[in-house]
């Protein structure tokens, strides 16, 4: 339930201006309410709260600076203002923006500690497209929070399980040798070393409508392999199954939303752990697709899980793949954790997730499938090389490898980070389901009645 979402009773009311409407409005307020303001140290800038007393001492308006270009601006307030709950005093047309703003940043991941309720609200029904919108993101950033002893990929399956059942969705689920009989031989070779991998296959929506297909990358925790990461690059790979959590947050959004679409979503829930019966770099896999690939180096693992999925996608004939992933260290030395790399075999897509991604504020950038990077991908002693040991172009070699698993498909990859460093408004330090808004936007536009 997302708290900061309330009823209109005892309200404050909250009034949202530009700095240049605001300059209208308070020529007509009270000598006394502008000299309040102006010796409370509120300007009338971009971004200033302001509080406007009453005559019994309590709060008679809240006073907000905005600009419209913004969306998660609006997640500043709730921690600018005194406890209660608030109301648009007029409407805005930001006003959907404002809401969602808000209930991302009220969101807390308290599954292991004391539950804290937000302290400022909004009054905003919590059954809109925004309340749906943050409940999705409030999910995904729940599932890539959790550490990986309370998400392995049992448990990742049982939640998209139950989300699969609440809408009427068919799920198909192969585990442990299933996966081998199955014919699944990559996603087995990363997983056999940990807790028993999984295949998660999603059907929903009808047969006529046009079919998309979300792929997310699984790996519920990456030790790195035999090719073992250090401690610190250690530390949040629990995050590893991010691409599967927006994959899934995606869906969620299309089955509750009844986008016109015929849904897919596959995910290799895995493992990347030590034992055994780990990949040894040298390694040789043969993929579902029968490309055979040689382990360059364990900790680029991903890929090879994808491989599976994609190839599994493919055979469905969708007309649209998109598959999500933390994928590499070298998108986000490029552009850093705010903006998630794009890969597409169609650049009309790409250019089309572009153009959503800056209405909504969910910025995506794209970057080439170097067609003369495939040089590095191809294997000495098998058809392709999981790392080609080169130490440039790491999002592209990537990407490249994934474009031989997805030939004559329209498809798009999102190298993503899913994880905020440090807090931003809207953004509060921790999972994150990057790209999730801006995916979502496309869709709608493209296949929404």
């Amino acid at each position: 339930m997302i708290e900061c979402f309330v009823q209109g009773k005892n309200t404050t009311p909250l009034k949202i201006f530009t700095a240049e409407a605001f300059q209208v409005w308070e020529e007509k307020q009270p000598v006394a309410t502008r000299e309040w303001l102006k010796s409370s140290g509120f300007t009338g800038k971009h971004k200033d709260v302001g509080i406007i007393p009453s005559s019994d001492g309590g709060i008679e308006a809240a006073v907000y600076i905005y600009e419209p270009s913004d969306l998660l601006e609006f997640g500043a307030l709730p921690r600018n203002l005194p406890s209660g709950s608030y109301q648009l005093d007029e409407e805005i047309p930001e006003a959907g923006n404002l809401a969602l703003g808000w209930a991302l940043e009220a969101y807390r991941f308290d599954r292991f500690k004391g539950r804290k309720a937000c302290e400022a609200r909004i009054v905003w029904p919590q059954d809109s497209e925004e309340g749906r919108i943050a409940a999705s993101i409030y999910w995904v950033r729940d599932l890539i929070n959790r550490p990986a002893n309370d998400l392995p990929p049992r448990e990742l399956a049982a939640e998209a399980k139950v989300m699969a059942e609440g809408f009427g969705a068919t799920m198909e689920i192969y585990k442990g040798e299933e996966l081998l009989e199955k014919n699944f031989p990559a996603i087995y070779a990363v997983g056999q070393a940990g807790p028993t991998p999984h295949l998660i296959d999603i059907s929903w929506g009808d047969p006529a409508h046009p079919k998309v297909t979300l792929v997310g990358k699984g790996v519920c925790f990456d030790t790195g392999g035999l090719d073992l990461k250090d401690a610190a690059n250690m530390r949040l790979m629990k995050k590893d199954m991010g691409g599967a959590a927006i994959a899934l947050g995606v869906g969620k959004l299309i089955m509750e939303e009844k986008l016109p679409i015929q849904l897919r979503i596959i995910i290799a829930a895995v493992e990347n752990s030590v034992s055994s019966s780990s990949l040894r770099p040298g390694d040789i896999i043969t993929t579902r697709k029968g490309l055979t690939v040689e382990v360059g180096n364990t900790d680029a693992e991903g890929r090879v899980v994808l491989s599976d999925s994609l190839t599994l996608a493919v055979e469905g004939k969708p007309d649209l793949i998109m598959d999500f992933a933390t994928l590499t260290g070298a998108a986000r030395v490029a552009l850093g954790p705010d903006l998630p790399v794009i890969f597409s075999n169609a650049q009309n897509i790409a250019e089309g997730l572009s153009q959503s991604g800056a209405h909504v504020n969910d910025h995506v950038w794209q970057l080439p499938l170097w067609k003369g990077y495939n040089r590095y991908v191809k294997g000495k002693i098998a058809d392709l090389c999981n790392d080609p040991g080169v130490s440039f172009a790491g999002a592209i070699n990537a990407a490249l490898f994934l474009e031989h698993f997805v030939e004559g498909i329209p498809w798009v990859h999102i190298d993503t980070i899913a994880y905020n460093p440090s807090a931003m408004p809207g953004r509060p330090e921790g999972g994150e389901a990057t790209s999730l808004r801006c995916v979502y936007a496309y869709l709608k536009e493209r296949f929404g009645s």
